[in-house]
């Protein structure tokens, strides 16, 4: 089949009209159901693997939420963000309580006891006993400052229920 000129001036409005048209845009529903599981999956990974920049997609979440129509999409990825990081802290600690318990682990926890001065470390729970719940929420705030802290509680042997309670105090500010 041989291309006449009526032919050409026939398609032509349709390859234009194909090269304008934008490409369909994925409705907000389908955005939500694959957004907040993943946004929540990730973030749970980021509390267990402290190199997933878990501040970065949550703030990227944030932005794209803003601009949802849906009226409580902020709301919703402040919700799945905070959960997701709770429970990946509860993990990573009720984790590290449980190897601490192991033959492996008290053997690293002394090894560990025995690097740190002793006058250090009786400073460091010290002030995690005046201060503890106070030092566990700054700790959230300090880039890398999660791990240290909380491997300060596994050496005063917090119970995970007191380290929960400090963890989830930004978001819950009981008593």
């Amino acid at each position: 089949m041989t291309w006449t000129a009526p032919m050409a001036q026939a398609a032509m409005p349709l390859l234009v009209a194909s090269a304008v048209t934008p490409a369909p845009i994925v409705p907000e529903s389908a955005q939500q159901a694959v957004g907040y599981p993943t946004l929540f999956l990730l973030v749970l990974v980021g509390a267990l693997v402290p190199v997933i920049p878990t501040g970065a997609l949550v703030s990227s979440a944030a932005v794209v939420a803003f601009h949802q129509t849906a009226p409580f999409s902020l709301a919703m990825v402040f919700l799945t963000a905070s959960l997701a990081a709770f429970l990946g802290d509860a993990a990573l600690y009720w984790l590290g309580r449980r190897g601490l318990r192991s033959r492996n682990g008290s053997r690293w926890l002394e090894r560990l006891r025995a690097r740190a001065p002793e006058d250090r470390l009786e400073q460091a729970q010290e002030k995690l006993a005046a201060h503890g719940v106070a030092v566990l929420v700054l700790s959230r705030l300090v880039p890398a400052g999660r791990i240290p802290v909380m491997l300060a509680c596994l050496l005063a042997e917090w119970p995970l229920r007191r380290f929960s309670r400090g963890t989830c105090r930004p978001v819950w500010p009981g008593p």
